[in-house]
C-alpha cells in the first residue's frame, strides 16, 4: 500500500537572501515574519530578474504581457501542466504568486515557467550486497515520498520548483548495482551515498531522503 505523500514545506530559507545564481542580482531581505503574503511589508521593493538566456528558448515560457501569450493558469495548459501541488496559488497584476512567500526577487529567475516548474526525484537506495545485472522490472513500481514546493535556490516570488519523489529501495543489493548512472539536465553528478545526519544535498532532498530511510527501517 503507498501511504500519502508528505507536505514538507511551510517556509522557504534557500530562496531569500544573498545573490541569485548565476547573477550578481542581490535578493531584496525577507526576514521569516515577512514570507507570507497575507503579512503586510510595506517596505518590500524586489528586484526583477529573469535570465537574458531564456528569451526565445522553445522550452520556456514567453514574459507575461507578451502578445498571444495567455496562459491558464492552475489548470493544464496544452502540453504545459501550470497545476500546483500545493493546491491553488494566487495570480496577482497577471503573475502567479509563490505558494509559500516572498523571496526578495521578482520574475522568473533561471527557471523556464511562470508558476510552477515540475520535476521528478526518484530516490534509489540498496543493501550493501554483492549485485548482479537484474533490474528489469525494478523501476516499474515504487512509493510515492514526497509531492509539492522544494525550497530551491532559483526560486522568485513568481516562478518555483516542485517535485514528485518516488522511493525505489532494492532489498537485497542485486539490481540496481549494475545500473550505469547518468546525471539530469540541471546535475552535475550521480553516485552512490550513505545516509548519514552528515549527508548533504540540493534543494530539499534531505528531507527526501531522510524520510525514505526513515518508512525502510520502520518496516524492518
Amino acid at each position: 500500500m503507498i501511504r500519502p505523500a508528505l507536505a514538507m514545506i511551510s517556509m522557504h530559507i534557500k530562496c531569500r537572501g544573498g545573490l541569485y545564481p548565476r547573477s550578481n542580482v542581490e535578493r531584496f531581505p525577507v526576514p521569516d515574519e515577512k514570507v507570507g503574503w497575507s503579512v503586510e511589508y510595506k517596505n518590500y521593493k524586489p528586484v526583477n530578474h529573469s535570465a537574458p538566456s531564456l528569451h526565445g528558448q522553445p522550452w520556456a515560457d514567453p514574459e507575461i504581457g507578451q502578445k498571444d501569450f495567455k496562459p491558464n493558469w492552475n489548470s493544464i495548459d496544452g502540453d504545459v501542466s501550470r497545476v500546483s501541488y500545493m493546491g491553488q496559488y494566487k495570480i496577482q497584476n497577471g503573475y502567479p504568486l509563490n505558494p509559500i512567500g516572498r523571496t526578495g526577487i521578482v520574475g522568473r529567475g533561471v527557471l523556464g515557467r511562470w508558476g510552477p516548474n515540475h520535476a521528478a526525484d526518484p530516490v534509489v537506495t540498496q543493501e550493501k550486497k554483492d549485485w548482479e545485472r537484474r533490474f528489469k522490472k525494478f523501476f516499474s513500481g515504487g512509493e510515492a515520498v514526497y509531492k509539492g514546493y522544494i525550497d530551491d535556490h532559483r526560486n522568485t516570488d513568481n516562478a518555483w520548483m516542485e517535485s514528485v519523489a518516488n522511493s525505489f529501495h532494492d532489498e537485497t543489493g542485486d539490481t540496481v548495482g549494475a545500473l550505469s548512472l547518468h546525471a539530469g539536465d540541471d546535475a552535475v553528478g550521480v553516485q552512490w551515498a550513505d545516509i548519514t545526519p552528515q549527508l548533504k544535498l540540493y534543494g530539499s532532498h534531505k528531507q527526501m531522503v531522510d524520510e525514505v530511510y526513515r518508512r525502510i527501517t520502520n518496516t524492518k
